[in-house]
């Protein structure tokens, strides 16, 4: 980036929120921003997919070579140019630690499709609940969030590091069953499951990291009469679902069911994991061993193939077999394209972040306030200062260590007069702090920085997201850079 562009970012505060304590009750990390160019990783105009092969026993299957798949984006068959077979050993010994993503993950607990007491669901019950339980023991980490949500919306909770808090929650969770007499009133709970499901995914794709939505359910049949199908809105949840970014891994409430694969009760459960790059978690009591081999595959694959067309546009992507083979194939359907002409200067989205930072809404979720001041001209360049004051008496915070937690990331950033990126800074701000000193914030805090840029015509947008429940406050103004 050329010195002119150069941005210089303090944090500060009535009590110098830089200059920490002993106790790092406030720690600031400062970067760059450098805006995305697509969802999946690229490498020049390659698009790379990750791929996972199954046997009929959920085991990873080694040996193929990119001869034995089909690419097609948005239906026009691709050429794939590179294919690499990725052992989990191998990658543990020579891959890099990179830093952790977040992951927030909602257990959506299809409490009217698990059956009615004495036909069976007596077992369902228990088996989902310790499936949650599994979950969140076993793969969520420090920094990670959960939260429940169910189709009746009782006895849900918002997303939340507390795996006591969370335990209690799905201990209480019960049947809300209802025996349903006719075709239409069956319908109407399946389209209603769905709209539920699809309100939690949008409420998930929000959230700053890796987002999951574990489907539970015992199935539903959504092929009925022509007018009670429902298959139409099955498809538009997995559109929805691929769009943001959600991943949904799916568990059959029913465990091992003695009615077989072909119970066309299952079909939704299928079509939603597949078509979201999730996993079905069916036929099996041995949840732990059957997530074991989800989420930890031995062998996986990466190919690349070099898009005709780059039109900036949402993609689906499908890859299937070339013969016909009785494994799974797990990937992402879809990626965001990138646009030749405008690549480097209108980035597309790749988060929630990025996403609120190139648009043109204005987003209040969060109560902050933001003022911006021009600097005397500098070795060609004219600075901004712009200081964002925001309230934190109504921000949920966790509790670690009698401490309270949160994270607060600032992104500002400089856009021409037509959107395009020209600079910008993003600072993560993680609070652990004692009684006295959230007491002593009451009024909040004000954070400034300093960006730089040759005269000219700006937009200024700042974007501010707490980590605790995604909330994000966003807000542009023009600003005119020029020497008086």
């Amino acid at each position: 980036m050329a010195p002119a562009f150069r941005a210089a970012w303090l944090a500060l505060s009535t009590f110098l929120l830089f200059a920490q304590t002993p106790e790092q009750d406030v720690v600031i990390r400062t970067v760059s921003y450098t805006p995305p160019s697509v969802v999946l990783h690229a490498e020049t105009n390659l698009v790379e997919a990750d791929l996972a092969v199954r046997d009929s026993n959920g085991n990873a299957v080694t040996g193929l070579h990119a001869s034995d798949f089909e690419v097609l984006d948005n239906g026009v068959p691709q050429t794939i140019v590179a294919f690499t077979e990725l052992r989990k050993d191998a990658q543990a010994e020579l891959a890099p630690a990179a830093p952790r993503t977040p992951k927030f993950v909602t257990f959506f607990f299809d409490d009217i499709h698990m059956g009615h007491p004495g036909l069976g669901a007596q077992f369902s019950l228990p088996f989902v609940k310790q499936a949650a339980r599994d979950f969140a023991t076993k793969y969520l980490k420090p920094g990670d969030r959960m939260s429940i949500v169910t189709t009746s919306g009782v006895d849900e909770l918002d997303f939340t590091d507390d795996a006591k808090l969370f335990a209690e929650k799905a201990d209480r969770l019960t049947f809300h069953s209802r025996f349903t007499n006719s075709m239409a009133e069956y319908h109407f709970d399946n389209v209603n499951t769905l709209a539920a499901l699809t309100a939690a995914a949008k409420r998930l794709s929000q959230m700053p990291g890796a987002r999951i939505l574990v489907f539970m359910s015992g199935g539903f049949i959504i092929h009925m009469a022509p007018q009670y199908d429902c298959q139409p809105e099955v498809n538009q949840f997995i559109d929805d679902a691929v769009h943001w970014d959600v991943t949904v891994p799916v568990i059959d409430a029913r465990g091992l069911s003695v009615t077989g694969r072909g119970d066309p009760a299952r079909r939704p459960l299928k079509e939603i994991s597949q078509g979201t790059g999730g996993h079905l978690f069916e036929n099996s009591n041995d949840l732990t061993g059957a997530m074991e081999l989800a989420a930890h595959p031995e062998v996986t694959y990466q190919l690349a193939f070099n898009p005709s067309v780059r039109d900036g546009k949402f993609h689906t992507l499908k890859i299937r077999f070339n013969s016909k083979r009785s494994d799974s194939l797990e990937f992402r359907p879809g990626y965001l394209s990138r646009k030749d002409d405008v690549a480097e200067k209108k980035p597309a989205p790749s988060g929630p972040l990025d996403e609120a930072l190139f648009s043109k809404d204005t987003l209040q979720d969060l109560p902050t306030k933001v003022t911006s001041q021009i600097g005397p001209p500098k070795d060609g360049a004219i600075p901004l200062t712009v200081g964002i004051t925001i309230d934190i008496s109504g921000l949920k915070f966790g509790a670690n260590n009698g401490r309270h937690t949160q994270q607060i990331v600032f992104l500002t950033a400089l856009l021409d007069a037509n959107g395009g990126f020209v600079t910008g800074q993003e600072s993560i701000m993680e609070l652990a702090l004692t009684d006295e000193r959230l007491a002593s914030l009451k009024k909040g805090f004000k954070v400034v920085g300093t960006l730089t840029a040759p005269a000219g015509s700006y937009q200024v947008r700042t974007v501010v997201r707490e980590g605790m429940t995604g909330r994000l406050s966003a807000s542009t103004a023009p600003v005119e850079l020029k020497v008086e």
